[in-house]
């Protein structure tokens, strides 16, 4: 065998071995890959939706955001009909409120990124983690952590930094009163939606004991979605095609995607900790601002780069706070197992003394 040979079977070994090690790693901890493939998704799903608002109008963006999921959950629905039917009999207002604060969330989310752009509008919405907390405590009405005050100013801070960039633009029709309304606009309904979906968490949290499964929320979502779409096509006579079947690919990306980043988040919630999702999930900013920096020839500026760093910083602290939280149950529940244990040894061993 000559050296030529030699390193094409090395090259062969480390990469079967590379190929291994990650399929082991799904294997046993698929949690963070999923939630990484989610932030891919949902990162496709920015950029196709900004590049959507170019080809075609707003209005025509979200109807292709919503009709690939409708169809999806439409099938699965007509397979699952008997379980749709028992879970709407038992909660219909529960479905609906859900599916509605879902919907909202997503058009607020898709218009932001439309006007302001990825970066901004992903970096405002990943304050989701501080409502949540918000939402939560006034729920319980206390602050689960002092560190938590901590990371709400941070997210806070990085909000205001990422909005002080609405008034800073070298265009000039950016630079007009409209221009400006319509960013902040677009910046607010980008925090509205993070609140909506943040209350989305907490609301199935409070109803946990329906045990109603994630899919029937999500095809209260899509249809409510779609439906509204469909309205807001029509008042607004927006209905028109791209041009070729490449643009119209390109736009159903959006659609498609976007349900794919819904099932691998519900799939990573499922499998892997919360808290762990979340800190990956953060990924979805870096990836924002690169991709419209590469793909769109959107400049980085200062404030927005500094808001965003401050909003992951407050993300990941979150995410962490949970994890030192779970920990220190798991901590707790542990002497008590243990104690139990030599409780039920004690008790045996005085059965065979008698």
């Amino acid at each position: 065998m000559n050296s030529s040979d030699m390193a094409l079977l090395n090259l062969y070994n480390k990469v079967s071995g590379t190929l291994r090690s990650i399929t082991g790693l799904f294997v046993h901890s698929p949690g963070p890959i999923l939630a990484l493939l989610a932030a891919v998704f949902y990162f496709i799903t920015d950029m196709s939706s900004y590049a959507g608002n170019l080809i075609l109008n707003q209005w025509m963006v979200f109807m292709a955001s919503a009709f690939p999921g409708a169809i999806v959950c439409f099938v699965l629905t007509c397979f699952r009909c008997n379980d749709v039917i028992s879970a709407v009999q038992r909660a219909p207002l529960l479905i609906f409120f859900i599916g509605s604060l879902q919907t909202l969330g997503q058009y607020g989310v898709v218009y932001s990124i439309m006007v302001i752009g990825p970066g901004k509008a992903t970096t405002l919405y990943y304050t989701m983690p501080i409502f949540t907390i918000l939402l939560n405590c006034l729920r319980k009405a206390d602050v689960d952590s002092k560190s938590h005050y901590v990371l709400t100013a941070l997210s806070v801070t990085g909000v205001v930094l990422t909005s002080g960039s609405f008034f800073e633009h070298t265009d000039d029709s950016e630079r007009t009163y409209p221009g400006i309304i319509s960013q902040i606009a677009a910046g607010c309904l980008a925090l509205t939606a993070a609140a909506m979906h943040a209350g989305v968490i907490i609301a199935r949290k409070i109803t946990a004991d329906y045990h109603i499964d994630s899919f029937i929320y999500l095809s209260s979502f899509y249809a409510q979605f779609s439906l509204t779409a469909v309205v807001l096509c029509t008042v607004n006579s927006a209905w028109s095609v791209p041009d070729t079947v490449k643009d119209t690919v390109f736009v159903m990306t959006t659609g498609v995607t976007s349900l794919m980043g819904w099932v691998f988040l519900l799939w990573a919630s499922l499998v892997g900790h919360p808290s762990t999702v979340a800190i990956i999930l953060t990924s979805g900013v870096a990836m924002a601002y690169g991709g419209q920096t590469l793909l769109f020839d959107i400049p980085l500026e200062p404030l927005p780069i500094l808001g965003a760093v401050f909003v992951c910083v407050a993300c990941v602290g979150v995410a962490i706070v949970g994890l030192v939280d779970s920990s220190d149950v798991r901590d707790e529940e542990m002497p008590s197992e243990s104690s139990e244990q030599e409780q039920t040894d004690d008790e045996s061993s005085r059965l065979v003394t008698k």
